[in-house]
């Protein structure tokens, strides 16, 4: 594990590895795409298909939803999950004369106003590509009897919950990964002001207190060279006080009238 962890290091270390990784990042993420929306494979073992963890209750909750709805659709007109029949209500209602591909296009489009309505509006690209299903699927189910076959073979309601579950991964992984980057301009900054106070306190404070190449005699010797010059400039301010004091005052001398007195 040390070994691992010090590969790592390097790895991260090398010029440009972050932005390598966020380009494989969103190029899976653009690549990714739910096939089955039912089931997944973890460990040789067929688990139940769930939302994100980092989804909300809600939305969570939105996804089993959707997720039974479909199988109603094009598993189990009993809408009994998981027992699979085969045979959901779609294909069965495709059946009907006339009006069976309408009845089994607004089965299909009831899971479209389900899912828009639990995750508080769907993209509107997604919307496009379910109705897109719908229509196509309708189109296949017009010919007798044949018609159903393909509508049963296309299973529209799984495709598009299929691409439901796309979009919610997808808009974790782009939610994810915007907080990682925010993380990382946080650090960035709180990094910057970091150092810029240390600069800040450095260029505060005087020479001789962060000098280095100054040894605590040197520092001591520089002290005292500074009080003995202190002292001196005190004492000759002192003495030329005092000689001015000391010199002796001019007699009173009369004003002296120059020129010719009369």
């Amino acid at each position: 594990m040390d070994t691992i962890n010090a590969w790592a290091e390097k790895l991260e270390g090398i010029p440009g590895y972050d932005m390598a990784v966020d380009w494989i990042n969103d190029k899976a993420g653009e690549n990714y795409q739910t096939k089955d929306p039912y089931y997944v494979e973890i460990h040789g073992k067929k688990k139940r298909r769930k939302a994100p963890e980092t989804c909300t209750p809600e939305e969570q909750k939105a996804w089993k939803q959707v997720k039974k709805r479909a199988w109603l659709d094009d598993r189990n007109f009993f809408g009994c999950y998981p027992v699979d029949l085969g045979l959901g209500l779609a294909p069965l209602m495709a059946l009907v004369p006339v009006i069976g591909p309408l009845l089994m296009f607004a089965i299909h489009g009831r899971l479209i106003n389900i899912a828009d309505q639990k995750f508080n509006k769907l993209p509107v690209e997604l919307i496009a590509k379910m109705h897109a299903n719908i229509l196509f699927d309708l189109l296949i189910s017009l010919p007798p009897i044949l018609g159903s076959l393909f509508a049963w073979m296309n299973a529209c309601s799984t495709r598009n919950a299929a691409l439901i579950h796309t979009w919610l991964v997808k808009k974790e992984m782009k939610k994810q990964e915007e907080s990682r980057r925010q993380e990382e301009e946080d650090k960035r900054i709180y990094e910057q002001r970091l150092t810029n106070n240390r600069t800040r306190t450095n260029n505060s404070i005087p020479v001789s207190q962060h000098d280095p190449f100054k040894t605590p005699q040197r520092q001591y010797a520089d002290n005292n060279s500074m009080d003995r010059h202190s002292n001196n400039t005190a004492s000759s301010r002192k003495q030329s006080q005092h000689d001015v004091l000391q010199r002796p005052q001019p007699a009173y001398e009369p004003d002296v009238v120059r020129g010719r007195q009369m």
